[in-house]
């Protein structure tokens, strides 16, 4: 019996913690779809002129990259889009997101069209094609990634904060189940317990926060966009947030300055460092709960 309860606790950190990376995998396939894209448009814009037949065939199978990167990093957002849980405070603007993914999707096969074999291309008319693209895609369509990125960074920290809340109702329970073999160290259990606690009711005031920095800045105003695709995005002040992390640089950036104004992506980096102290706590009681039951 002594042996079941102690592999208890520590399948559940286990199985808690792998939760963790595998959401940032997750944001790291779109993020390198973005960044491949700006990489392969910010060589083909700056590349120097060699004015040959080989310069130009480059340059279109560069471009072609850059759309099948952008299609396939819209499509994925899209879908991540379609399988988030209805809300109606959201619902606006999802749809509006939606709508502005299915223009640039027309967007860019009305580019590929442009640059299809068979087309007489010529070396100016690339590069004019590229840039244009260019501002095109730094203008109105990274604003929505961002927005459509916030959001999800949003939805996929609720659920870790979430998962916490429902590892530490399930480690209270284990530890009552043998709390006459840890009474000696109640104390110290205790308050790993309680500093867990507070970490976890931290992420979720953190990123709560965040979900109402995303409202004010585009949920507010989701209704009376004249595009889908010509989106604000202003940052906001806010009069008094905590981040009491110190190994965040912006964070502590931010204090140091005096200067209350954060991004959606740092509140939830912040609200994830909270998760991640409350499962160092998990841990640590059960280690600490190891010794005790030998």
């Amino acid at each position: 019996m002594k042996k079941i309860f102690i592999l208890i606790p520590a399948v559940i950190m286990v199985f808690g913690l792998t939760s963790l990376p595998a959401r940032a995998e997750e944001n790291q396939t779109v993020q390198k779809a973005l960044d491949n894209a700006k990489q392969y448009l910010d060589d083909l814009v700056t590349a120097k002129d060699d004015n040959s037949v080989d310069d130009v065939g480059l340059r279109v199978e560069t471009f072609r990259q850059v759309l099948d990167l952008s299609s396939a990093e819209a499509k994925d957002l899209e879908f991540k889009l379609l399988t988030v849980t209805k809300e109606d405070v959201f619902e606006a603007w999802k749809k509006q997101a939606m709508n502005g993914l299915t223009e640039a999707l027309v967007y860019f096969d009305s580019q590929k069209q442009a640059v299809s074999d068979g087309k007489d291309v010529s070396l100016g008319q690339i590069k004019q094609i590229a840039q244009d693209f260019k501002s095109w895609r730094d203008e109105n369509y990274l604003p929505l990634t961002g927005q459509i990125q916030d959001f999800m960074l949003i939805k996929q920290e609720a659920k870790s904060v979430q998962t916490a809340q429902s590892r530490l109702q399930k480690i209270n329970n284990d530890l009552k189940s043998i709390k006459r073999a840890i009474f000696s160290s109640a104390d110290k259990i205790n308050g790993l317990l309680a500093n867990s606690t507070e970490s976890i009711n931290k992420a979720d005031e953190l990123n709560n926060q965040a979900t109402k920095l995303f409202i004010d800045l585009y949920v507010s105003t989701s209704t009376a966009a004249t595009s889908t695709l010509t989106v604000a995005t202003s940052t906001e002040e806010i009069s008094s947030v905590v981040l009491d992390n110190s190994s965040s640089t912006a964070s502590s950036s931010a204090l140091k300055d005096q200067s209350p104004i954060v991004s959606i992506k740092d509140l939830v980096g912040s609200s994830l460092l909270k998760i991640k102290e409350a499962y160092q706590g998990f841990i640590d009681i059960s280690n600490l709960v190891r010794k005790l039951l030998k």
